[in-house]
């Protein structure tokens, strides 16, 4: 289990794909949802086999560190997105595939570095947090105070998920609690809070320079299609598409079309560079 160590923290990152077969195929970087940790792109990865795919736990997340600060912020997440290439020597422009949280930080990055990427692809992204996602957010914290992780999951799974993926999926879900009752409370709360100070306005939006596929749910309750609207209207030449069916996390619940949009939309851009 490789680690890193990027200004004061050690992440841990895994790396999949064509390293071994072809090393100077495209890098594609997967950014991970909020309480999520680089696992979550397990059944992602063979879709991407023609990739050289790197993952990382973010700070607050998985294995890497959890230092006792106030909060997680997108910045610092981003920070250490740049650390962690510099530290691979990945020089050459990447493509950045990011859920939630992790979408925040793909536009984040790419908006304070726009040289080093060349294409995003950003689910269940959001910006800024308006009022109503401050709110829901909020209830996540709320939640973990009067219940610990069980009750933040019980609150945060009708926001995260679509009502199809809750009908057929029940009983699995039950496997994604008790993940969630054996996080770290006081990382999940850091990283909660980072989340709520994300915000990017229009000039920053206007300074990606990447081509940007804006992926989103069509059921989405939480970073809902109308938020995922006014981000593509921000960011030059962006494309949005909708994902049916699907919830806040629809790359993790229709992970089959999440990933024929991703590829259809990465792969003429990214093999026309290699």
């Amino acid at each position: 289990m490789p680690h890193a160590r990027v200004g004061e923290v050690s992440l841990h990152y895994e790396r999949a794909g064509s390293w071994g077969r072809d090393p100077h195929a495209p890098v594609v970087v997967f950014v991970n949802g909020l309480l999520t940790e680089l696992g979550s792109w397990a059944a992602h990865l063979p879709h991407f086999a023609h990739y050289r795919c790197l993952m990382w736990d973010c700070r607050g997340q998985g294995l890497s560190d959890k230092p006792a600060v106030s909060e997680y912020t997108v910045a610092d997440h981003a920070r250490d997105l740049a650390g962690l290439l510099d530290l691979l020597e990945l020089r050459d422009p990447v493509a950045l595939v990011g859920l939630s949280n992790g979408a925040a930080t793909a536009l984040s990055f790419a908006a304070a570095q726009p040289e080093r990427v060349r294409a995003l692809v950003v689910s269940g992204a959001y910006a800024r947090v308006d009022r109503a996602l401050e709110l829901k957010l909020r209830s996540w914290i709320q939640a973990m105070h009067a219940g610990g992780g069980g009750l933040r999951f019980d609150v945060a799974t009708p926001w995260v998920f679509g009502p199809q993926f809750l009908a057929e999926n029940w009983a699995s879900l039950a496997l994604f609690r008790e993940r969630a009752m054996s996080l770290d409370l006081g990382a999940a709360q850091r990283l909660i809070a980072g989340a709520l100070l994300h915000h990017l306005d229009d000039a920053q939006l206007g300074r990606i320079r990447a081509a940007t596929l804006v992926n989103v749910g069509e059921d989405d309750v939480l970073t809902p299609p109308s938020m995922a609207r006014t981000l593509a209207a921000a960011i030059p030449g962006a494309r949005l598409e909708l994902l049916a069916e699907a919830g806040h996390a629809g790359a993790l619940e229709r992970v089959e079309a999440f990933c024929d949009q991703a590829l259809g939309f990465l792969d003429p851009i990214m093999h026309a560079q290699a």
